[in-house]
C-alpha cells in the first residue's frame, strides 16, 4: 500500500510543472516588437501577434476586421480549456493521424503555436491558433512572420476559440498530398 501511495505522490510530483491541465499555465511573455510577442514554457513556444501586426496582403484580410491582443490568462485559459477537449474535437477529422502523421490529442505538447485575435460580426472576441509541427521545440522562432501551411496533414493545423461563449469552432487539419 505505501509503495501505491508513493508511486501517485510521484506521478503527482512529475505532472505538477507547467502542464496544459493547471489552473493557470506559467510561461514567460517576451515583448519582440510592438507587433509580435513571444510565449516560452516547457512544453510550448509560441507568437501572439498584437492589434498592430502588419498582415500579408496575400491573405485578403477584409479591412473592417479588428484586431486585439490577447492577455496572459486569456491564453492560460485556452490552452487549458484545449487540452481537456481536444480529443473529442478532433476525433472524427480524416486527416488526424492519417498514414504516418500524428494524432493530436497525443501530441498537443509538440506543437508551436500562432495566435491572432479578432472581433467577428457579432462583436465577440476570437482567437485562432495555428499549430505547427515540432517535436524538439527548436523548428520556429518567436519572432516568426505569421505563417500558412497548405499541406502536411496533422502536422499542421487550426482551431479558433470564442472568448465570450468559451467554444472552440472551425477545426481545420490539413490535407495530404
Amino acid at each position: 500500500m505505501k509503495r501505491y501511495i508513493n508511486l501517485l505522490f510521484l506521478l503527482l510530483l512529475l505532472f505538477g510543472s507547467c502542464k496544459v491541465k493547471q489552473s493557470q499555465l506559467k510561461f514567460k511573455r517576451i515583448n519582440i516588437s510592438d507587433n509580435i510577442y513571444g510565449l516560452e514554457c516547457d512544453y510550448f513556444k509560441g507568437t501572439i501577434f498584437t492589434e498592430k501586426y502588419l498582415f500579408p496582403k496575400y491573405l485578403n484580410i477584409n479591412p473592417n476586421v479588428t484586431f486585439w491582443t490577447p492577455s496572459d490568462s486569456d491564453i492560460s485559459d485556452i490552452e487549458n480549456k484545449l487540452s481537456q477537449r481536444i480529443r473529442k474535437l478532433s476525433k472524427n477529422n480524416p486527416f488526424n493521424g492519417v498514414s504516418d502523421c500524428p494524432k493530436i490529442h497525443r501530441n498537443i505538447t509538440n506543437y508551436y503555436r500562432q495566435y491572432v485575435s479578432f472581433i467577428n460580426n457579432k462583436g465577440e472576441r476570437i482567437i485562432q491558433i495555428s499549430f505547427f509541427w515540432d517535436e524538439n521545440k527548436t523548428r520556429y522562432n518567436l519572432n516568426e512572420d505569421y505563417t500558412e501551411v497548405l499541406d502536411g496533414c496533422s502536422y499542421y493545423w487550426k482551431i479558433n476559440y470564442n472568448i465570450e461563449t468559451e467554444e472552440f469552432f472551425g477545426l481545420s487539419i490539413n490535407g495530404k498530398a
